[in-house]
């Protein structure tokens, strides 16, 4: 393997140097920051009128989350918002005018739209049930219990599953306390967006990784050099996973600096429950966002390795073009299978562009290994590795076994 490093650095700049690389990396990031700031742009309306800036009101809406961070959703504040959203007219709760738009719902209901909004969430309840509830935090939670316990019946979990996601429940911290967490529900919020962004231009980036030197008869070359093909096939291959990896970093980092900028990473250490009531595993909002970052990455890593052997096996950029990009689409399209086939509809959730979607990282089905018992997020980088260095394995045997001009 000498030389193996020259190779590689060789190898990562044509696919860096190709100007396809540039076009979709510049699109990539563009759509990106363009969709996660998209609620900070422009004018707020209510009722078609304008009434301020976007960015002035997301501004407005952290500062009265910041008054009441560190407080538990307690009876004591779910009461205290109740008595804000009484004050709003009945003819807005009945909805012949807009509730955001009336004198009362800015004083007194405004402050406590966070905590609404988790109540309203976490008891399963509509906007108008939720404005007219009579506040009681035995009820909210027994509520949210029961959606909990529901969704385990819709997903055919085992009762083992069960038991396990209520010792995971036994120990989360109820009632919950509230903290400004508002960047992070952004971030998680894009995730399937960034996810699948990047899927579809890592494959226009890597289409053409083996299929190029067919096309341009330069795989002559290589028959004819000192160490063959085995080095020059690992240079390749490590480029590939490089630029994808590396890729996904850097669309995150972006995504997590324009974050900083447009409402801030106050928050780290809230639960994820804020955010999503309905998962019982002890968990940050940060880390959250930490774990699906890095599902994306790996799914982008597997998706740049499965392009790469279609690139030598079809020994056209079109082609696996054609084939990846259709494979991702479809995902989109059929994004989930009926629940009552468990396995199927589970392996289903693992193909790379489900497995970047935020409902999927963070499902209750579970997988049993060697008798401990793994959720979505922690099956992922297993199953990605086995499969990751299968397709490894296929595309060097196909590349060492290739004969020139066939």
């Amino acid at each position: 393997m000498k030389n193996l490093g020259t190779l590689y650095k060789f190898e990562l700049g044509k696919i860096l140097h190709r100007k396809i690389s540039w076009i979709t990396v510049m699109i990539t990031l563009l759509l990106v920051l363009g969709a996660l700031g998209v609620d900070s742009l422009g004018s707020y309306y209510i009722d078609g009128v304008k009434v301020d800036s976007n960015f002035h009101m997301n501004q407005i809406y952290k500062a009265d989350q910041q008054k009441l961070d560190g407080r538990q959703i307690d009876q004591e504040l779910l009461e205290e918002m109740s008595d804000g959203y009484g004050k709003i007219p009945e003819e807005a709760i009945n909805g012949v005018v807009h509730y955001m738009g009336t004198e009362e719902y800015q004083a007194y209901a405004r402050p406590y739209s966070a905590i609404f909004n988790f109540a309203r969430s976490a008891g399963q309840m509509t906007t108008s049930e939720a404005m007219v509830w009579k506040a009681d935090e035995q009820e909210l939670y027994q509520r949210r219990q029961n959606a909990i316990e529901k969704n385990w019946e819709e997903n055919f979990l085992t009762e083992k599953e069960k038991n396990f996601w209520r010792e995971q429940d036994k120990k989360l911290e109820w009632p919950i306390t509230f903290r400004f967490k508002e960047g992070y529900w952004h971030l998680l919020d894009g995730t399937y967006t960034n996810g699948v962004l990047i899927l579809l231009a890592v494959t226009i980036c890597l289409a053409g990784v083996f299929s190029e030197e067919h096309s341009r008869k330069t795989d002559q070359l290589i028959l004819s050099s000192q160490y063959g093909r085995a080095p020059v096939y690992l240079a390749k291959f490590l480029a590939g996973i490089s630029f994808a990896a590396g890729f996904s970093v850097l669309v995150f980092g972006m995504a997590i600096l324009e974050t900083y900028f447009l409402y801030g990473l106050e928050g780290f250490e809230a639960a994820c429950q804020l955010i999503m009531p309905d998962y019982s595993y002890q968990l940050s909002v940060g880390e959250s966002v930490l774990i699906a970052c890095g599902m994306a990455i790996l799914a982008a890593v597997l998706v740049g390795i499965f392009v790469m052997l279609l690139s030598e096996m079809f020994r056209s950029s079109l082609g696996t073009l054609a084939l990846t990009t259709g494979l991702i689409i479809l995902c989109m399209f059929v994004s989930s299978l009926p629940e009552r086939y468990r396995v199927l509809s589970q392996a289903w959730s693992y193909l790379p562009s489900n497995a970047v979607a935020v409902w999927n990282i963070f499902d209750c089905r579970t997988v049993p290994v060697f008798g401990q018992t793994l959720v979505f997020w922690q099956v992922i980088p297993i199953l990605y590795s086995i499969l990751g260095g299968v397709l490894a394995v296929l595309g060097k045997k196909r590349y060492m076994n290739c004969q020139v001009g066939r």
